[in-house]
């Protein structure tokens, strides 16, 4: 097994980078992103010591996108590695067409959800990833090519918080010559995936470059990524600047929408793009922010009195305030489950079981859409808020059973049961309003100081 040596310099330096990301617990339990290329072994190698150090466990996943014929072979190699070095180990299976556009990010993009989601369904919250210094540099230029704000240039963080685990990069003061020399001391072979040769995709084009003209400048490299350290601390006081103007101007409501209020129109145009930025991410339950631009333009047309759609969310102009809420054609319909957090605003939860032989797996939750919300106020108008969109009503979750169990027609929606005149059945479910918490920049660097020297 590939055990390091405990005076060895790499190894000192990555316990002093891993200290930096703690507390951990006693016996820590991490998991690893592991495709085999020689960045992610270097990785495994060293948490493989540093975790037996502790009594702890490291655990190997490895994504198969079934996008090269290559995939599956290369995440059998993967698992015979990990066998021989005593790492528990599992394959991710996702399925992507190579034909769609931007392939790299759909690519990353189901990484980080199989990954994130084992690590949920195990109780798994460390999951590290193998960026290096490298990759951070070359996030920092693709992102000041694409003329990102400071948030952006503050390039990949060392800690990224999501709802049930946390990413951690404990690689981003490495260089690519020390994970590679650390290889070859274990005379370590190591998978090479064809895509990244690819000078198409951006990213490889500008690693080309830099192998090209600047393959020793570690120091600029290194003070790159201070730079990109420095560009996050100032981050911080605008994350903190935003978290009072959210407080101060946007209300959540039970509906499953929010309101903003336009007095925050007379805000810097940093605020307010932030305020509402954080309010769509919230809204659509997703981590990665709308393109800058995109945000802009439509900060302006709403200036003008516009109701627009962006990034799933449609915003209602209203005369004192923005309502923003889902776009009802983009919710998904999902098996419920015990707990459910359906379209990243709703827990669910079964109260009761009126057909209490029947697994809750074969009850639906869909949106509730027009057409039956029709009916519903129709029946019953008193619980028609009439400042409140119509559509927002459409997108409440509604709770059927799989019509394909030939049972009796049953529907439970379970913002209705608040009402004494609605039937009793839609109080078999209860949801809570919640949103998934989305952080800034000062609130996922953990201690980012420490990588600085």
């Amino acid at each position: 097994m590939n055990y390091l040596n405990q005076g060895s310099p790499i190894y000192k330096k990555f316990c002093h980078y891993m200290a930096a990301l703690g507390p951990f617990e006693e016996k820590p339990v991490v998991a690893i992103g592991l495709s085999g290329g020689k960045d992610s072994l270097a990785l495994a190698c060293l948490l493989n010591t540093w975790v037996s150090e502790r009594g702890g466990k490291l655990i190997a996943l490895t994504v198969d996108h079934g996008l090269r014929v290559e995939s599956r072979e290369e995440a059998v190699w993967v698992q015979e590695w990990c066998l021989s070095q005593n790492i528990e180990h599992h394959i991710l299976t996702g399925q992507l067409t190579s034909n769609i556009q931007n392939i790299q990010k759909y690519a990353r993009l189901l990484r980080y959800n199989l990954m994130s989601e084992w690590c949920q369904n195990q109780g798994i919250f460390h999951l590290c990833i193998a960026h290096h210094l490298q990759d951070q540099v070359e996030t920092f230029w693709l992102r000041l090519e694409r003329g990102s704000g400071v948030e952006g240039l503050a390039s990949m963080p060392i800690v990224t918080e999501k709802t049930y685990c946390r990413i951690i990069r404990p690689l981003l003061f490495f260089s690519v010559d020390e994970l590679k020399t650390l290889l070859q001391s274990f005379h370590q072979e190591w998978l090479n995936d064809p895509s990244n040769k690819n000078t198409q995709y951006r990213r490889n084009y500008w690693r080309a470059i830099f192998e090209k003209h600047t393959p020793c400048e570690t120091d600029s490299n290194k003070k790159i990524y201070t730079t990109s350290i420095n560009i996050a601390q100032s981050c911080t006081f605008l994350d903190h600047e935003t978290d009072l103007m959210l407080a101060k101007y946007v209300c959540v409501y039970n509906e499953g929408y929010l309101s903003v209020s336009k007095d925050i129109f007379s805000l810097h145009d940093e605020i307010i793009y932030r305020v509402l930025r954080r309010c769509l991410m919230s809204m659509k339950g997703d981590f990665y922010p709308p393109r800058q631009e995109s945000l802009f333009r439509m900060i302006g047309l709403l200036l003008k009195g516009k109701t627009q759609t962006l990034a799933r969310c449609k915003f209602y102009n209203r005369k004192r305030e923005v309502l923003i809420a889902r776009e009802f054609s983009t919710i998904k319909r999902e098996s419920f489950t015990e707990g459910l957090h359906w379209d990243s605003r709703f827990h669910l939860f079964a109260q009761k079981k009126r057909n209490i032989d029947i697994p809750l797996h074969f009850y639906k939750v869909l949106p509730l859409g027009q057409e039956r919300w029709s009916v519903i106020k129709a029946s019953h108008p008193n619980i028609v808020n009439h400042n409140i969109p119509s559509q927002v009503y459409w997108c409440l979750p509604r709770i059927l059973l799989d019509p394909t169990l030939g049972v009796d027609e049953y529907e439970c929606v379970p913002y209705l049961s608040k009402y004494k005149d609605v039937s009793d059945k839609h109080a078999d479910f209860k949801m809570a309003f919640g949103l998934v918490p989305q952080l800034g920049v000062a609130s996922v660097l953990r201690n980012a100081m420490a990588f600085k020297k």
